[in-house]
């Protein structure tokens, strides 16, 4: 492994191996998985853990055949800033070179802020070598990936190996050619197939290469091996994916990912937008995923297709954001979004809705609190959601001058089942509706956490901060002291209080 060149760095670690060989292996996994666990986060000794515990395993072969699967079970890159390319290189050398030592692979944090294999010769031969036992065409050149696309190919329209034109390195420059043209998406698919016991996979890119398939530039060549069964990742649970990338980008640029992983149960994808076809033949292949948290643009219908390729969905969480002044189709509203997510309201136990830039594309560049006929009216039939946490985009309390001013909206729309209610950036009214929640307690006997504050200076919604009245904030102390409920609100002192701030740790009122 990359870290294990250098023993001499760490120098001793104050562990002698005739004091570890005689204790229970079980005890002796569990000091190497403690070992790699403490890498202290964004510090220029981060991977000392790593040297450290790659130095102890060549101390005695008992140790070294403990310690070396707990070594190999991380990959991370997350924290490493500089030659980053010949990282990854190495570590791919390693376990195409030593396939026993990529079945130790448990998770991989992949992240690449600088990356260029231009100027390693070795490691483009090294990559050239592995695709070509995958049966994978990336020295081609990136003009003919393009035009086959359009060519067609199979008669399912994926590729085959009948349609690969002879390869011919030495007539196609390197950056022309698809590795040399996508260099790290091309070596973080390489990379995927050759770990088959992997379960958490974290992929981040500052700027994705390629979001067109036909390119090759996204997850193509994992949908090829798919297809040939050449590779899989049956034990893959977590994904989660980020980027920093102009373009929208679709459940349609991970295809390869998750068809390589049935079983997958959880997806992060910061952001994420509507998928491009909403009738596509394809379904996409999420139908196994518990646990779904998106951000970006999700219209009505993007919604309905991505909610209706899952069986059941246990945690929904979604934030709104875009770079676009006026996205079409629209983001979908609150109610939209609940009237969706009935499909799997046996099933839902954790829900959260952060719509606040939702219409932020108005000339007011203002979303104002919940529009009229967008609010959320009911979640009754969600048996068994647990906790709920919405801002003041997607609620609406009538206000005290109104003439259907009532303070029961929060008693008519939770489920009996619910244990952690988040009120963020509400109008001042959300105070009063908590207190009639509270004086209803029978009928949420499992409410144990509320957290509630109002609208934040420079808000989205609103340019000007809510304060509740004290006396509606003494009164929901006391409630929820008598009711052995915790109740919080953000860390940071009133007159401080911002909406860049609203990030920070909970405090009791």
């Amino acid at each position: 492994m990359y870290l294990m060149e250098s023993p001499q760095q760490c120098g001793d670690a104050g562990m002698q191996p005739s004091t570890l060989l005689s204790l229970p292996e079980e005890l002796l996994e569990s000091i190497c998985q403690i070992i790699l666990d403490s890498r202290p986060t964004y510090s220029f000794n981060w991977q000392q853990p790593v040297v450290s515990l790659s130095y102890l395993s060549r101390t005695s072969k008992k140790i070294y055949r403990i310690a070396t699967p707990v070594l190999y079970s991380t990959f991370d890159t997350r924290h490493v800033h500089k030659v980053q390319s010949q990282i990854y290189a190495k570590f791919l050398r390693t376990l195409f070179e030593r396939p026993h030592l990529a079945k130790q692979v448990r998770r991989m944090y992949l992240k690449a802020l600088y990356f260029r294999l231009a100027d390693f010769e070795e490691y483009q031969q090294l990559c050239l070598a592995l695709a070509d036992s995958l049966g994978l065409a990336i020295s081609r050149s990136i003009h003919d990936t393009y035009r086959s696309s359009f060519q067609g190919s199979s008669s399912d329209g994926g590729y085959s190996d009948e349609d690969d034109e002879p390869e011919v390195p030495s007539a196609v420059p390197f950056q022309s050619t698809v590795l040399g043209y996508y260099e790290y998406a091309t070596l973080v698919q390489l990379l995927i197939a050759l770990v088959p016991n992997l379960r958490v996979l974290y992929f981040e890119a500052r700027e994705v290469e390629c979001t067109d398939r036909r390119m090759g530039g996204s997850f193509i060549f994992l949908e090829e091996l798919a297809k040939t069964g050449r590779a899989s990742l049956l034990h893959l649970e977590e994904f989660a994916f980020s980027h920093n990338n102009s373009d929208p980008i679709t459940f349609d640029y991970i295809h390869g990912i998750l068809d390589l992983s049935p079983n997958i149960r959880s997806i992060l994808a910061e952001p994420c937008d509507d998928p491009v076809d909403y009738h596509s033949d394809k379904p996409i292949g999420i139908q196994n995923v518990t646990s779904l948290k998106i951000s970006g643009c999700l219209s009505k219908e993007g919604l309905r297709t991505i909610v209706s390729s899952r069986r059941s969905l246990e945690v929904f969480e979604h934030t709104h954001h875009t770079k676009y002044t006026d996205p079409d189709p629209p983001p979908m509203t609150p109610r939209e979004a609940i009237e969706i997510l009935d499909l799997h309201k046996h099933f839902l136990r954790v829900l959260k809705l952060d719509l606040r830039f939702r219409n932020n594309h108005r000339l007011d560049g203002r979303c104002k609190f919940c529009f009229e006929g967008h609010q959320i009216v009911t979640l009754k039939g969600f048996s068994q959601l647990e906790s709920f946490e919405v801002d003041g985009s997607s609620i609406l309390f009538p206000q005290k001058d109104d003439n259907n001013y009532h303070t029961e909206v929060l008693v008519n729309m939770l489920p009996r089942s619910i244990r952690c209610l988040s009120l963020q950036e509400v109008q001042k009214e959300g105070a009063a509706n908590a207190i009639t929640l509270l004086e209803h307690r029978s009928a949420f006997p499992f409410l144990n956490k509320l957290i509630l504050f109002g609208n934040l200076l420079y808000s989205p919604l609103s340019p000007d901060p809510v304060t509740f009245p004290e006396h509606e904030l003494e009164v929901l102390r006391q409630l929820t002291r008598a009711a052995g409920i915790t109740f919080l609100k953000p860390s940071f002192p009133r007159s401080d209080s911002s909406f860049q701030a609203a990030r920070h740790e909970l405090e009791e009122w």
